[in-house]
């Protein structure tokens, strides 16, 4: 309903009221102002009416274009979600095979480890039998105690050797380097034919 009609209502239900109150009105002009007041109202309620009409007929107009608005929002809004939850899913199914690639790459790195420990050792090993060999006999090196010396740390061993019941497999010489270790234990051995030396220890 524009502002113009309701303003046009009004003026006209001001004047109806202003005519009404007018009491100086002789029988006859009242009776026939009384047929003018009522048909100014019929006109004036079919007015009404057909504005009324008018205005529901505009309002369900609206109503209808607001429903498809909203009806295009939600679903626009259903197809982002659905789109944001494919991106979601793409973006977590990316972070696994990310995940099985690093593995399959720790995996292949341990693997190149392992074949390259091997293939040192391997090459350690071959290069240790390209070595030259050389007789060696730790004897060769040493002559027997001299006659009469070391005779005290001499019987000792021999002691240790005689005796079943030590419980001692093994007898240490211990001294400083250069104090004759091995010769002492070289003449121990053949004099007494003792099992081999391994090593002299300091």
């Amino acid at each position: 309903m524009s502002s113009r009609f309701l303003e046009t209502v009004h003026d006209m239900v001001i004047d109806l009221k202003d005519k009404r109150s007018r009491k100086k009105l002789d029988l006859f002009k009242a009776f026939t102002k009384v047929k003018v007041d009522a048909g100014e109202i019929l006109k004036m309620n079919r007015d009404i009416e057909d504005r009324h009409r008018q205005l529901m007929e505009a309002l369900g107009i609206f109503t209808a274009l607001r429903v498809q608005v909203v009806d295009k929002t939600t679903k626009a809004t259903e197809v982002k979600l659905d789109v944001t939850k494919s991106c979601v899913e793409a973006t977590k199914a990316t972070a696994d095979a990310t995940k099985t690639t690093v593995d399959a790459t720790k995996a292949t790195v341990d693997a190149t480890k392992t074949d390259v420990e091997t293939l040192l050792t391997d090459v350690d090993a071959h290069a240790i039998l390209q070595l030259p060999t050389v007789a060696f006999v730790a004897s060769s090196v040493h002559n027997p105690c001299l006659q009469g010396t070391r005779e005290a740390v001499l019987n000792t061993i021999w002691q240790w050797a005689d005796d079943d019941t030590s419980g001692k497999p093994i007898f240490w010489l211990c001294d400083i380097a250069g104090s004759g270790k091995s010769t002492v234990a070289m003449t121990a051995r053949a004099t007494k034919h003792l099992p081999p030396t391994n090593s002299a220890r300091p």
